[in-house]
């Protein structure tokens, strides 16, 4: 076997079982709050009157995934903000997809079929894409940022117009401060993901499958440099990258 053949993703390597534990009952916990918010959605929905839909259900449906993946509704309204919002909405979902497939793998296909593909070219070539994807999710997020803090654009101003200074909830400031939280949330997590994986890689650097493939992710190959620049050893590295990993998850 190769060094290529042999590199995949390190995923709970040097964690307890009892950590591995706590991590599963953590993360059906998030999905299961995540279903009670969709069902109080749909059951919200479900409260409206019956509407005949031109189209059908089938048609309407096809119109919604094609303006969502287009995001032209937003490009028509401001090109500049349907732009950025693609780069975080495609790097976003890339992410996504590339946490779903190790999902898949490591806890569906392999134990049930010993189906493995996580690793050689497929991880490598998957680590380059989703280190891309990366950098177009924080991309967009910065230029909303921008747009928000600098540019105070009136779209984005959420006073309301039948109301007077003074009144009641006249600015709402909830909801800027519900914006400012969703972005610098989506933020962390992405600054997060490649400081754990340039602290992964200091860490095992001294694993030839790990060290001499890292620049197929270049960002936190990057990272990685500067943390050995900056006097991070391997057993530094280790801790930190334990920190990082519950933190970023």
């Amino acid at each position: 076997m190769s060094r290529t053949d042999a590199v995949t993703r390190i995923l709970f390597e040097a964690f307890s079982a009892a950590e591995v534990r706590l991590f599963y009952v953590l993360g059906y916990a998030a999905i299961a709050v995540f279903c009670w918010g969709f069902y109080v959605q749909v059951r919200k929905y479900r409260r409206g009157a019956a509407l005949a839909l031109e189209g059908g259900v089938w048609g309407r449906l096809g119109a919604m995934v094609s303006s969502v993946l287009s995001h032209r509704t937003i490009d028509r309204r401001d090109p500049a903000a349907g732009g950025a919002h693609r780069l975080i909405f495609y790097g976003f979902m890339l992410l996504f997809a590339g946490t779903a497939t190790i999902t898949l793998e490591y806890d569906i296909l392999e134990p049930l079929f010993g189906i493995r593909f996580w690793h050689g070219e497929f991880y490598l070539v998957f680590s380059l894409v989703l280190d891309v994807a990366g950098v177009a999710l924080i991309g967009g997020l910065l230029y909303m940022m921008y747009r928000r803090g600098w540019l105070r654009l009136p779209k984005l101003d959420y006073a309301r117009p039948d109301r007077v200074p003074g009144d009641p909830d006249f600015n709402r400031p909830q909801y800027r401060r519900e914006d400012w939280a969703f972005l610098w949330i989506l933020l962390i997590i992405g600054c997060t993901g490649y400081l754990l994986e340039a602290a992964r890689l200091v860490w095992l650097a001294d694993r030839p499958d790990v060290w001499d493939t890292r620049w197929w992710s270049p960002v936190g190959a990057a990272a990685a440099e500067g943390l050995r620049a900056l006097g991070l050893g391997e057993s530094g590295a280790g801790l930190l990258r334990h920190g990082l990993w519950w933190f970023h998850a």
